[in-house]
């Protein structure tokens, strides 16, 4: 009933829903909560607090008590193979997935809109003459978007910002998907960066700052032309 209800209401925003714990292991008390392992491509948090009226009405239907564990799609593909997660999705039971194709497009649209966010915050803070923030946030914007099509690609996301720009440029750049001309720029835009966020008294300057915003909108542009084909 909780599962119906949920995917009645939020059927654009479910992605996965997994039975866990002692009730798939066949080892259930009297008084054994449901526990439900949720995954959203929405705010797990929206979702999460409507859900409270179907834990009631299923509570009072069935004598049920579900536990449910909202999380984003995001935070589940960067945490899936660690603890908690990993035992999850080896011992439960899969009771509603989305097909990989449209789980991918959210997950990679979800990257796509935050590369945006940042890359519109990044020109304001340049036209301010905030040279430091808008290195820093530019590039946040830039890697966003090399890890949205990292994984479009149906690759693993690396853990270092190096290992993101090898990944991407052996996918796209090596295959002749992308001007070798704008994939140049990468390594220099994280090297500008990291002097923007760690080094205290770092001239960051404004051709430096020029570079990656261009840089960032130029991939942006790209990776939606990707999507759009």
């Amino acid at each position: 009933l909780f599962k119906d209800k949920l995917l009645k209401n939020f059927s654009d925003d479910i992605v996965l829903v997994i039975l866990y714990g002692s009730t798939v292991k066949s080892r259930p008390r009297k008084d054994s909560d449901v526990d439900l392992l949720i995954v959203t491509s929405n705010d797990p948090r929206k979702i999460a607090k409507f859900a409270g009226n179907i834990w009631i009405e299923t509570f009072e239907k069935t004598g049920e008590v579900i536990e449910p564990f909202f999380i984003s799609l995001w935070e589940f593909e960067h945490l899936k193979e660690y603890g908690f997660l990993q035992s999850v999705l080896k011992e439960g039971e899969v009771l509603y997935k989305l097909s990989l194709k449209d789980v991918l497009r959210k997950e990679v649209e979800g990257y796509l809109s935050l590369a945006e966010y940042y890359l519109s915050h990044a020109k304001e803070d340049f036209k301010r003459g905030d040279y430091r923030v808008a290195a820093d946030i530019g590039y946040n914007s830039l890697e966003l978007t090399l890890r949205a099509m990292i994984r479009w690609a149906g690759k693993s996301l690396p853990s270092t910002h190096g290992g993101i720009i090898q990944v991407f440029a052996k996918e796209y750049v090596a295959s002749g998907k992308l001007s070798r001309d704008i994939a140049s720029k990468f390594n220099l835009c994280l090297m500008i960066r990291s002097r923007a966020r760690y080094e205290p008294y770092a001239a960051i300057t404004r051709e430096d700052v020029k570079t990656i915003i261009e840089t960032s909108e130029e991939i942006l542009a790209w990776a939606r032309k990707q999507l759009a084909q």
